[in-house]
C-alpha cells in the first residue's frame, strides 16, 4: 500500500522540518593568532549558524584560546558569526561549545576562523573547529 503523499518510511517529512549540519575547520599544529587560520569554506546555501564547537589534542594554558567565525558575501567587509568573547577554549581545558548563536549565512559565504588569541604558557594545538547550521 503506497504511503499518503509527506510520509517516508511512516514518518511525515513537513516542508517545516530542518536540517542540522557543520562545517568542519581543521587547523593542526600549534595555535598562532591571525586572521584566515583555516582554508575558506563556502556556504552551499542560505542557513542559520546556530551553534559551535571547538576541541584541541592540547588545551591551552595561562590564558584561553580564542575563536572567531566571520563570514563575507562577494566583495562586502567580513562579519562575526561567532564572537571570541563568548567562543573560548578555556585555560586549561580541551573543549569549548556555543550554543545559542542565530546568524544568517548566505549561498556562496565565504568562512574564515580567525584566532584571537593563545595560551601563554601553552599556546593550544591540534585544534578542530565545527560551525552548527540549520537549513
Amino acid at each position: 500500500m503506497a504511503e499518503p503523499k509527506g510520509y517516508v518510511d511512516g514518518h511525515n517529512i513537513d516542508k517545516a522540518a530542518r536540517l542540522d549540519l557543520q562545517y568542519i575547520f581543521p587547523m593542526p599544529g600549534v595555535q598562532s593568532v591571525g586572521d584566515d587560520k583555516t582554508l575558506r569554506l563556502v556556504a552551499g546555501q542560505d542557513c542559520t549558524a546556530i551553534g559551535a564547537y571547538a576541541f584541541a589534542k592540547t588545551g591551552p594554558t595561562g590564558c584561553d584560546l580564542r575563536i572567531e567565525i566571520q563570514a563575507k558575501t562577494g566583495a562586502a567587509a567580513w562579519r562575526t558569526i561567532i564572537n571570541s568573547t563568548t567562543f573560548h577554549i578555556n585555560a586549561g581545558a580541551t573543549t569549548a561549545e556555543i550554543t545559542d548563536a542565530c546568524e544568517p549565512l548566505f549561498k556562496n559565504d565565504q568562512l574564515r576562523v580567525n584566532i584571537d588569541q593563545i595560551g601563554s604558557g601553552v599556546a593550544g594545538s591540534d585544534v578542530t573547529v565545527f560551525l552548527r547550521v540549520r537549513f
